[in-house]
């Protein structure tokens, strides 16, 4: 399965990215641009 793979070892909850996506959206988030944001829970890693 590919939470297996996962290390964290979940899939995301919705409030979980939810979370994320109004701070990248929010007032708090006023200095990034051109950035690629991988919400996987270390699927990917370099």
């Amino acid at each position: 399965a590919l939470e297996a793979r996962i290390p964290i070892g979940r899939m995301a909850q919705p409030g979980e990215i939810a979370a994320f996506a109004s701070w990248l959206v929010g007032p708090e988030n006023t200095y990034m641009s051109g950035s690629n944001l991988v919400i996987d829970g270390g699927l990917v890693r370099v």
